[in-house]
């Protein structure tokens, strides 16, 4: 995504006149010493979510319950898998090589299977058995002189996993993808999707697809004296469609987008990237971030097809890591996503996924909150709410929704100030009624992202009360230090699971999923 020798060439030298920042102890790589195996973690610690799974797996899961007869097809999931090398260890729960699994489900019938996949930087440090390369918040181990001419973020490939056209991808933040072999999990190699090699395009770890048209929507972001950001587009068949670039007006981080029939939406969060902090190997990416609450956010509203002026419209400030959904409706926007008044889970002296990683327990001050943007195109006036106070992350709605109207969203809540950044229940929100329904884990369970399930064959309207289907989430037990995946009816949450999809062993924090079913 980002090198120093790029950096500097773009900077113009300017980098040179700077009075350099203090080396940041927090980018410095933690010592795995004094933290707790998993055995020895007390019941209701969340250490095992950042305790590595260091083996590879291939079995036929223990099914408690029925699954039902219509869910056949497999789950992918992708997070970070191991953190720690030698003794070294990570700063955040964020960070750590990725790691695919599936959940291949024909009936009660599931196999499970976990593949580390073999990027560069995986297969040189395993080689060697010791990290040589900084990630998003940890610096090489070494400090200042060992960082300073590192090339930069290695990718990981380790936050989202998307099927298109039978090949699975392995997605990072803001760099090519890893393709992998959809059934065994096996790493075929990084992937330019089709394109020619272009080390100038660039991709999030987000996509979006269209669910009318099947057109499957990137952007990335390329720093340098100013933020690119690509856009690029291809056909359901996997042609490519349109690619572009918009220079950010802002020079700030971001993680995802919103989409619609007709646009491209940035939510730019005042969360400043202070990069020459970074470049010159005094602290890692993340720690070079500067939450500015009082700059407020700016929306960029952009053609799909490129065409005409950016609308760059004012509101609140809200951190945003991911959008739920947006759709068009009588000349508005409506876009709802989870936002933050201070992400302080994330940026801060001690953000809770960096304390995690020690065994410490810190409280994140600000939930996660259901937020809309109602967008006011033709006057170009946008009117932000707050739809739920809770504690929310990890939005998702029906794919079969997706870029347009919908009526439901799924998240993974927290009981209050306590699970503000993690969480034990699965909450189904409907938009036009205002009701919840939830059903609760229970005290020392770790749920993850929820992914709906869309019934075969199913004709979705999103004016109907009706969306059938299920949610699959992956849950840690921290009474017995292992996960199990729950299959629930996304129309009866509150019911409890339908079926407990057992594993021998847990699973560190997963990011995100994707589905995808057999007719």
């Amino acid at each position: 995504m980002i090198t120093r020798h790029q950096m500097l060439k773009l900077s113009g030298g300017a980098a040179g006149t700077l009075i350099l920042p203090a080396c940041s102890a927090n980018s410095l790589p933690l010592t795995a010493s004094g933290i707790r195996e998993l055995t020895q973690q007390p019941p209701g610690s969340p250490l095992g979510l950042a305790t590595s799974l260091k083996q590879e797996y291939t079995y036929q899961a223990v099914v408690e319950g029925k699954i039902p007869q219509e869910l056949r097809g497999t789950l992918y999931r992708n997070g970070p898998g191991l953190f720690e090398r030698n003794g070294v260890r990570k700063r955040s729960l964020l960070d750590g090589d990725g790691m695919v699994q599936a959940y291949h489900i024909r009936n009660d019938n599931v196999e499970y299977r976990n593949r580390f996949t073999r990027t560069a930087k995986f297969i040189e440090e395993e080689a060697s058995g010791e990290f040589r390369y900084g990630g998003w918040t940890t610096q090489a181990p070494g400090g200042v002189f060992s960082n300073l001419f590192a090339s930069g973020i290695k990718n990981q490939a380790g936050v989202s996993a998307v099927r298109k056209n039978n090949r699975l991808y392995a997605f990072d933040e803001s760099i090519q993808p890893y393709e992998l072999h959809p059934e065994t999990l096996e790493t075929v190699g990084l992937s330019h999707l089709g394109l020619p090699e272009d080390p100038a395009v660039y991709y999030a770890a987000h996509s979006k697809t269209d669910s009318k048209n099947g057109d499957w929507c990137h952007f990335g972001l390329q720093y340098g004296r100013n933020i690119d950001i690509y856009f690029t587009v291809f056909h359901a068949s996997g042609k490519l469609k349109k690619k572009w670039i918009f220079e950010s007006p802002r020079y700030v981080y971001l993680h995802d987008y919103f989409v619609t029939e007709n646009y491209f939406i940035l939510n730019l969060h005042p969360a400043k990237v202070n990069i020459f902090g970074f470049l010159f190997g005094l602290r890692s990416l993340t720690d070079s971030f500067e939450w500015q609450p009082e700059k407020g956010n700016m929306l960029v509203l952009l053609k799909r097809d490129g065409s005409g002026d950016p609308l760059i419209l004012e509101t609140e400030t809200a951190w945003m890591w991911h959008s739920l959904n947006a759709y068009e409706k009588n000349g508005e926007i409506i876009a709802d996503f989870v936002g933050y008044e201070n992400p302080d889970h994330f940026i801060g002296d001690d953000p809770t996924f960096s304390a995690i990683m020690s065994g410490r327990s810190v409280v994140s001050k600000y939930n996660g909150e259901i937020r809309r943007y109602r967008i006011d195109i033709k006057n170009k006036r946008i009117q932000q709410t707050v739809l739920d106070q809770g504690s929310h992350e990890f939005p998702i709605v029906n794919p079969q929704h997706s870029c347009h109207t919908h009526r439901y969203g799924y998240f993974a809540a927290g009981r209050g100030k306590a699970d503000a950044s993690l969480f034990s229940q699965i909450k189904r929100l409907d938009f036009q009624s205002g009701k919840t329904a939830v059903y609760n884990f229970g005290e020392g369970y770790f749920c993850g992202e929820p992914v709906f399930a869309p019934k075969p064959d199913s004709r979705y309207n999103p004016e109907s009360a009706e969306e059938p289907g299920w949610i699959l989430t992956q849950v840690y037990d921290s009474h017995t230090h292992k996960n199990f995946l729950a299959v629930l009816d996304a129309e009866h949450l509150a019911d409890g699971p339908l079926a407990l999809i057992h594993h021998t062993h847990h699973l560190p924090f997963g990011l995100h999923g994707w589905w995808s079913g057999i007719s």
